[in-house]
């Protein structure tokens, strides 16, 4: 007989508010109020529980009841690496015997769930054998309509690629190899599934299949955004129609994960992502969708896709500010930065340490799904990101063995500097260059050391050093980082939320807390790094009680 969780009774809530005084040796002092975290049924313990993770937008922890319930829809759970297989069998049997009444999903088995509340998880897993639960958050395309210049030309040059199509390099494998694959993972394609709706402008024989997910009848594209990117990187040269594709040779697998309004979620992006993983017969994914909350189970998947040598690319994202946006952010992802075609700075592209490169992304021309021989104008770092993508197309055509991190080493060596000398936040390590690359590549075949490109700004890991707690106070003296501009307190008294708080300078006491109580902080390093905010580490937790 299967073990099945009793639901907990449900409690009323108790709020209470603590005030907390922040006071730096120079500093104004500044009160912060919060409400405590209440005791409640089952479900609140688990939205409240270690196991929920959830990030602020600045990449901090947050409590899921500080996130907008439109960002999210449903959860994702994963399972501890020794969860046993009664454990396992015991999740999946429920998860089949709840059926189509409410939903809950299996991702990855033995790793990955999705269930649509935290009452779903209630019934179908057990707390024990689960690792964390976080936000299934939704994903938008990062592109923005913008009629303009309706001609590709300084594009072409900015990238420096004319050369490296003299050359006869288009994509196609050399030597006899096979052509290489980019999984452009996003709305689809037009025409992919219905030949009345191909475009005039693709060859519909560099397509070896398409993959979609459960939503989704077939690959099609209902929106445009994926079509556009497709045409981008495979658009017939040389037919008088059109444009041209940067490496029209190669091969794409659409991957519909996205819907008409251009929005998805999570859990379908990782479970395209471990279908690619699995089948193991992609070189490249083109990623031009951003999420503002980092989710662990998306950065696994990356991170194991680019272990299996797979390049993977992103969008930067549009809202230009400094604010970190996914996948583009996680390790193991190339995040690209969309410029003018002149190369100057486009004033919506993100700026931030998830920028690897810059790529040309705005009033670029390319294919429309309005009919089978039109076409559009559109901006945004998703149209920068299959320029890279085509990028490692190209070289995966002259040197099969290239992987991710060989392919960082050839963007560091090749992109040309821009902006302030060496890495920055608006290029990274500068604007891709097609010839300087196809040049590396062709003298260095074979032998291309591995390498990263991200150069962390980020401070160093933070630690108290000391702390005095008083009657209804704390000082609290912290190791004094290197060019770091402030320092980020988080506390809570047993039982609640995080309080956070900011001080510059390194020494600071903590006032009007309460008496005979005990509470946790934590502290971490800040940098500003023109105009961006960039964290350091969390110190050890520290627990503390007041007299």
């Amino acid at each position: 007989m299967r073990r099945r969780m009793m639901k907990a009774g449900r409690m009323k809530r108790t709020v209470a508010a603590i005030t907390v005084l922040v006071m730096a040796l120079t500093c104004t002092p500044a009160a912060v109020h919060a409400e405590g975290s209440a005791d409640g049924d089952m479900t609140g313990k688990l939205a409240e529980s270690q196991l929920m993770k959830v990030t602020d937008t600045d990449g901090s922890e947050a409590s899921l009841s500080e996130i907008d319930e439109e960002e999210y829809n449903g959860f994702i759970y994963a399972l501890k690496e020794d969860a046993t297989e009664e454990q396992i069998e015991e999740i999946e049997s429920n998860i089949e015997e709840i059926g189509d009444e409410e939903v809950a999903e299996e991702i990855s088995s033995g790793e990955i769930y999705a269930a649509e509340s935290l009452d779903v998880i209630e019934q179908v897993a057990d707390p024990s054998a689960i690792e964390y639960i976080e936000p299934n958050y939704l994903v938008n395309i990062a592109y923005t309509a913008d009629p303009g210049d309706r001609y590709n030309g300084s594009i072409l040059n900015t990238i420096r690629i004319k050369s490296v199509w003299d050359a006869g390099v288009l994509g196609a494998g050399q030597n006899g190899a096979d052509a290489p694959v980019i999984a452009v993972v996003d709305t689809g394609l037009a025409g992919i599934s219905f030949k009345s709706r191909r475009h005039e402008d693709l060859n519909y024989g560099r397509f070896p299949k398409a993959l979609w997910n459960h939503k989704f009848k077939t690959a099609e594209d209902d929106n445009g955004h994926g079509t556009f990117l497709v045409g981008e990187i495979l658009a017939t040269m040389g037919n008088n129609k059109g444009v041209s594709g940067l490496m029209p040779k190669t091969k794409i697998v659409p991957v519909k994960v996205l819907d008409k309004n251009g929005q998805g979620e999570t859990k379908d992006i990782i479970s395209a992502m471990n279908r690619l993983i699995k089948n193991n017969d992609v070189d490249v994914i083109n990623m031009s969708f951003t999420a503002p909350r980092h989710s662990t189970s998306l950065e696994r998947a990356c991170v194991r896709a680019a272990r299996k040598g797979m390049i993977l690319v992103a969008a930067a994202g549009n809202y230009g500010n400094s604010a970190i946006l996914y996948p583009a952010g996680y390790k193991g992802v190339i995040g690209v930065a969309a410029i003018k075609g002149n190369g100057g700075k486009w004033s919506h592209s993100e700026y931030n340490d998830s920028v690897d490169v810059a790529a040309p992304g705005v009033d670029m021309y390319g294919l429309s799904i309005n009919s089978t021989h039109s076409y559009t104008v559109n901006s945004g770092t998703s149209m920068a990101a299959p320029v890279v993508s085509a990028l490692a197309a190209m070289v995966k055509s002259i040197d099969p063995s290239v992987k991710h991190d060989q392919f960082a080493a050839i963007l560091k060596r090749t992109s040309r500097d821009k902006g302030k000398t060496g890495y920055d936040v608006h290029y990274g390590m500068g604007i891709v260059d097609f010839n300087k690359a196809y040049q590396y590549v062709n003298a260095n075949k074979g032998r291309i050391k591995a390498d990263r490109i991200k150069k962390s700004q980020k401070p160093k890991k933070e630690k108290i050093k000391r702390l005095k707690a008083g009657t209804n106070r704390v000082a609290v003296k912290v190791r004094k980082l290197k060019k770091t501009t402030s320092y980020q307190i988080a506390i809570k008294k047993k039982g609640k939320k995080y309080i956070k708080m900011r001080s510059s300078k390194n020494k600071f006491t903590i006032l009007n807390l309460k008496r005979k109580s005990t509470y946790y902080i934590k502290v971490r390093a800040v940098r500003n790094l023109n105009g961006v905010m960039v964290f350091g580490k969390w110190s050890k937790l520290k627990k503390f009680r007041t007299k």
